[in-house]
């Protein structure tokens, strides 16, 4: 073999070997920038800071608050509806199921290792419960304000529940909120 044709074949093998390298290594970067991202408990953290009930119509809406405190090292803004979710744990079977109808304050920011307080709104409609309005405000419960059947109302629906789970699905992060103290629930405005 003629010494251009050895030349020629080196030169190609090592072409095909650095060709077939960096093929390797663009399949790799891409796997890991493509992989499913773990869900993050630890980025946004939760503690109840009260909650507040407040008829309408013919519907109970919940303001639940919270404080949030983000623990990481960038803004968070909280999401929109549509790549977020609440979702409530039965106090039965400890299965999240999505909280329709639930609201938040969208494109909100949580500067980053700051602590700010967020609200929920969560809506009951008393026909749901085979109940009214009506019927719910019956006798006052004592305190001048609230009749007993609106209080027990009150009571069994959080009971229903064992805590909250908010999910924002684009930062992967999930939000355990614990359960607000039905015992300093008050009505609002």
């Amino acid at each position: 073999m003629k010494e251009w044709q050895k030349l020629f074949l080196r030169t190609g093998g090592v072409a095909a070997g650095v060709t077939v390298a960096l093929a390797v290594v663009a399949v790799t970067l891409y796997w890991w920038s493509e992989r499913p991202k773990a869900w993050s408990e630890k980025a946004v953290t939760a503690q109840t800071n009260g909650l507040e009930f407040q008829e309408a119509g013919e519907e109970l809406h919940f303001k639940m608050t919270y404080a949030f405190t983000n623990e990481t090292e960038k803004d968070y803004m909280l999401p929109r509806v549509d790549s977020a979710s609440l979702m409530g744990k039965s106090g039965q079977t400890g299965v999240l199921s999505k909280i329709e109808g639930a609201s938040w304050p969208i494109d909100f920011t949580i500067p980053a290792k700051q602590r700010v307080e967020v609200s929920f709104i969560v809506p009951y409609r008393f026909a749901d419960f085979n109940t009214s309005a009506a019927e719910l405000d019956g006798a006052p419960s004592g305190d001048g304000q609230l009749s007993q059947n609106l209080l027990d109302f009150v009571s069994r629906r959080l009971q229903n529940v064992n805590g909250l789970v908010f999910f924002d699905f684009s930062n992967r992060y999930r939000i355990v909120l614990p359960n607000p103290d039905a015992s300093k629930s008050k009505k609002g405005n």
